[in-house]
């Protein structure tokens, strides 16, 4: 049991380090390990399987959980909450169950001109879980829960 989950880019784009993210808090991992995405694309997808729990009001941040109890956040640009929410979609229902790679949010890049428009997806708690890279591009990775 307790087998390794795949999770794929929320955009296309460039995948980087979060140590290259604009932001501290995502650069120190202090919301969690993770990696970031520079954006090419307008459509944000669910990275796992799994219940969509949270959209903040902004709509520039939503939280998953999958089946096995592994939590992920999404974060779409840096400061892009000084925008209120001007220029995300929500395309999925809060507490709705997503399969991996569906739509969640679609930006409005004419509206968000001015913000960097990074999207990083980090874990919190991710001292509990384990990562493993799949290839040298970093576009999928696997995590799962470490044994206890």
């Amino acid at each position: 049991m307790n087998e390794y989950e795949d999770v794929i880019s929320p955009v296309a784009g460039k995948v980087i380090p979060l140590s290259e993210v604009n932001d501290p808090m995502f650069a120190r991992e202090m919301l969690g390990a993770g990696f970031a995405v520079i954006p090419e694309g307008d459509v944000i997808v669910s990275p796992m399987t799994g219940i969509l729990r949270l959209v903040f009001p902004s709509r520039h941040v939503f939280g998953m959980e999958t089946e096995s109890g592994i939590k992920l956040l999404v974060h779409i640009g840096m400061d892009t909450v000084k925008a209120g929410g001007e220029g995300f979609v929500q395309l999925a229902e809060t507490g709705s169950f997503l399969e991996k790679g569906q739509p969640v949010i679609r930006l409005d890049r004419e509206k968000l001109a001015d913000y960097d428009l990074t999207v990083a997806c980090t874990f919190p708690g991710s001292s509990l879980l384990e990562f493993r890279q799949m290839n040298q591009e970093g576009r999928l990775m696997q995590v799962r829960l470490k044994q206890e």
